[in-house]
């Protein structure tokens, strides 16, 4: 996963670490559009909003990696 400054500001020990919008559409490389559409319309990993920023969990990112990984086209 993508680490930078502010991610790692908000990580502490027993806490799941947290990505922002611009990390997780580095890491996958989609818009930020992309992420609202999915937030908007479901089909995206889960979110936070904390105050007014979102973030996404480390874990919930795996999780949805893993539920929308295909072996075959025919999946």
């Amino acid at each position: 996963m993508i680490m930078n400054d502010e991610v790692m500001a908000l990580t502490a020990p027993g806490l799941p670490r947290l990505y922002t919008v611009p990390d997780l559409c580095a890491y996958l490389d989609r818009s930020p559009h992309t992420l609202q559409r999915w937030r908007s319309k479901g089909g995206g990993p889960k979110y936070s909003l904390i105050g007014n920023r979102i973030f996404y969990s480390e874990a919930d990112i795996l999780a949805w990696l893993k539920i929308t990984s295909r072996r075959n086209t025919s999946e």
